[in-house]
């Protein structure tokens, strides 16, 4: 598979010695100015190696640089420059973290070998981020496996919150959902640390009282400072942090200015699908959910909310309910409504996902007639 290349310059002649150079062994994409190459990154980020000109007639080298890290950061990107003081040198590794300085005027053996070095550097990385997403992914997992046993009701819809974090970002066209989809995993965490009737509260679905807030508020800094200890999951722990924080910049916690594209799309994300949550386990319905949505606009990010419209409409039309006995339900299922047991105490909300573990609970509970042989679970077709 070929490796994908983006030149920016604004010298058309330049260009197009890169691209008979390098065409032959990978696909060269080339533009001539800044917007026109943050056009391209936004509908592609999987470029292997970025190579632009310090000196863009329309926008600072260095902010330049720095958007394209913001636009495809796992691209190793390198530099040409006529002239380059030791200053900007340093600004660029540091702030743009630049892989290469390269001076005009270059040798063709010079930039051949700056280019595989980069190719491979690209590789390096792609290897190393791969592995350890797969490590941390397989320890989170086991995490909401372990919470989910612990409390079936509280964290036993970790994995439709993921679910529905991914459908969001790709919604709003995001290819990386990697962030987001852990922060919803893991977004709850922290609610292990809230008293005993707070907790009761939140999993019946009553309004939680004015003196649960400061409970509410502290376990997401709880969750968020337990997610930090983690590596690489930084901007998951972020996102946590600020889960209860407004569009507008109103919200928890108080102390943080911080509103708009400024907070984490991770943080707008879980504000979205926590109020969602609330609103079902009062027992409101979709279409008055999300018109009880709309009313807070200042609350929320409004390409989010259309996201999240988008998402449970399609689930609306791909969706059927069904009732099957426990001895037959599937480990992966979601359970459609909430399951009680003879004391009518609520055991599973609707919405979790069966793990093999729960299954097997479930199973015993009915097995000792203490609920019902059967379950009611939504299913997905293919295509949502």
């Amino acid at each position: 598979m070929k490796t994908k290349l983006l030149f920016v310059d604004d010298e058309e002649s330049l260009l197009v010695f890169y691209r008979n150079v390098f065409a032959a062994e990978s696909e060269v994409v080339t533009a001539t100015s800044a917007a026109e190459a943050f056009d391209i990154l936004r509908q592609d980020d999987s470029f292997s190696v970025v190579t632009s000109d310090l000196n863009m007639p329309e926008i600072d080298g260095l902010d330049f640089l720095k958007k394209l890290k913001e636009l495809s950061p796992h691209s190793v990107r390198m530099m040409l420059t006529g002239y380059a003081s030791k200053d900007t040198a340093i600004a660029a590794v540091n702030e743009a973290d630049v892989f290469k300085l390269l001076t005009k005027p270059i040798s063709l053996s010079e930039l051949k070998k700056a280019m595989r070095d980069a190719e491979r550097k690209f590789e390096i990385d792609r290897a190393e981020r791969v592995l350890l997403e797969n490590t941390v992914n397989g320890s989170v997992s086991i995490l909401v496996e372990v919470l989910a046993m612990a409390n079936p009701v509280v964290f036993g819809r970790a994995t439709e919150r993921r679910r529905i974090a991914t459908r969001i970002c790709q919604a709003l066209g995001m290819t990386d959902t990697w962030e987001a989809e852990t922060a919803a995993l893991l977004g709850n965490i922290g609610m292990l640390s809230l008293p005993q009737d707070v907790m009761s509260r939140i999993t019946q679905g009553a309004a939680p009282l004015e003196s649960d807030m400061a409970h509410i508020h502290n376990q997401v800094d709880v969750g968020a400072n337990l997610v930090r200890q983690v590596p690489r999951l930084d901007c998951v722990a972020e996102a946590i942090a600020l889960q209860y924080k407004n569009f507008d910049g109103s919200g928890y916690p108080e102390h943080q200015r911080i509103h708009g594209a400024a907070i984490p799309l991770g943080a707008r994300i879980l504000r979205l699908i926590n109020e969602q949550e609330m609103l079902f386990s009062q027992g409101h319905e979709g279409a008055q959910i999300l018109e009880m949505l709309r009313a807070n606009t200042s609350h929320f990010d409004g390409k989010v909310l259309a996201a999240l419209e988008t998402v449970n409409e399609e689930d609306e039309e791909h969706q059927t309910i069904t009732n099957v006995s426990l001895d037959v339900l599937p480990e992966g299922a979601e359970l459609a409504h909430d399951i009680y047991n003879i004391d009518d105490v609520l055991l599973v909300r609707a919405g979790v996902v069966v793990s093999d573990y729960l299954l097997q609970r479930l199973r015993n509970f009915a097995h000792e007639g203490l609920i019902p042989d059967n379950a009611f679970i939504r299913r997905q077709s293919a295509s949502s």
